[in-house]
């Protein structure tokens, strides 16, 4: 049991992070002065929310208890400390962008640790597919961070139909 507890403990860490990270991309998608960046920060979020569904539904599979809220300590990181640099420094997208960026380390983080876990093959699958995805966004978080203004990069599937 132990190797079993150990999953759904890192299962919840994910889930956390990735509530945090829905939080935040809502806040800043909220705040966003470019078209492209509050676009991708909003597909993000839905993202965010569709992993989470998955990754609640495999915990309780597993017999675990999915956590219920958000960390005190990623909404501290993300969502306080981002208002309170607000108040210090003008915030504009290219910030908005780096914190993003942030949050997605921090899931990247959780799937690769969450990953070396035994899991059933098709949960493998379902992360796999969302941890490709999480990497997508990072590479497009990083272009845009170095070819900035120029945002063309961020356009998401739905953004581009």
């Amino acid at each position: 049991m132990p190797t079993l507890d150990k999953t759904i403990t890192h299962l919840n860490h994910l889930q956390v992070a990735c509530m945090d990270g829905q939080q935040t991309c809502r806040q800043l998608a909220g705040s966003a002065q470019a078209a492209e960046v509050r676009d991708f920060l909003s597909e993000r979020e839905l993202e965010y929310g569709a992993l989470i569904a998955c990754l609640h539904t495999q915990i309780t599979t597993y017999g675990g208890r999915p956590a219920q809220h958000i960390s005190l300590v990623g909404l501290w990181q993300n969502c306080w400390w981002y208002e309170v640099k607000s108040l210090i420094v003008p915030v504009d997208d290219r910030t908005r962008l780096n914190t993003a960026l942030e949050l997605e380390i921090q899931v990247r983080r959780g799937f690769e640790t969450l990953l070396t876990q035994e899991l059933s093959a098709e949960f493998r699958q379902q992360l796999a597919e969302h941890h490709q995805r999480a990497l997508e966004r990072t590479r497009q978080l990083q272009t845009a961070r170095e070819q900035w203004p120029h945002l063309g990069m961020l356009k998401t599937e739905s953004g581009q139909d």
